[in-house]
């Protein structure tokens, strides 16, 4: 793994839009079906595409990977539970139809053994695979910890967002040293988790303020992300 230093002077010569992730929208890719999340699967196929064609980078800040681990395996069991009722709900509609013989023009639902929570789970986990992982930063842990005391977005009241602050502030700092290498493709950070990141529509004043400086664009959904990169 990089240092943000290194990773930042990779990406210089690169020369190719940046997606930042969170670890919200890895986690989106599995939960599509049961949050009707629009795009996020086609999104996800297409950014492993885009990175396997060298049109974009994708960046992972030193906290994702051990959060993706501490949620991966809750969410991809909830996912295969809910299928499983699915199932049943299904072959229960499709066996009354079949005792009252109301016409039916498929065979009987079943979801489960296709092991659709798996393949989605192996999607997100190439995305994550695919991005630069950052080494932790002392000078960024010191950052986060400041804005977690002054209660600066993602921090929340009562000191919680502490690792949401170290991911924003290792970004940040990739962005200001990409600046000033004179980066100029596209850079955007993709985050769901608008609770912390927005006020109603918009990206929080303060955030925004420090995302401008940078160039940073705001995204909350996965397609927003790859339609910025594909424009970029």
């Amino acid at each position: 793994m990089p240092t943000i230093v290194e990773a930042a002077e990779q990406l210089a010569l690169d020369g190719l839009p940046v997606l930042f992730l969170d670890t919200c929208v890895l986690l989106d890719v599995i939960r599509t079906p049961l949050r009707r999340i629009p795009g996020c699967i086609q999104s996800a196929v297409t950014l492993v595409d885009l990175h396997a064609h060298s049109r974009c980078r994708m960046v992972a800040s030193s906290m994702i990977q051990n959060e993706w681990a501490a949620h991966e395996q809750s969410v991809v069991a909830d996912l295969d539970r809910r299928v499983a009722t699915h199932d049943q709900d299904a072959l229960a509609f499709h066996e009354a139809c079949e005792l009252v013989n109301a016409p039916l023009l498929f065979g009987k639902p079943s979801y489960q053994p296709a092991g659709l929570a798996t393949k989605l789970r192996d999607l997100a986990a190439l995305l994550l695979r695919n991005a630069i992982h950052l080494l932790p930063s002392n000078e960024t842990t010191v950052r986060a910890s400041d804005r977690t005391t002054a209660g600066i977005r993602p921090a929340q009241k009562a000191g919680g967002g502490h690792k949401d602050c170290i991911i924003i502030e290792e970004y940040l700092e990739v962005c200001r040293l990409l600046q000033a290498a004179g980066f100029a493709k596209k850079k955007a950070f993709c985050s769901s988790n608008t609770k912390d990141y927005q006020d109603g529509g918009k990206l929080h004043g303060t955030l925004a303020g420090e995302f401008d400086s940078v160039g940073l664009v705001f995204t909350n959904a996965l397609h927003w992300a790859v339609n910025e990169l594909k424009n970029a």
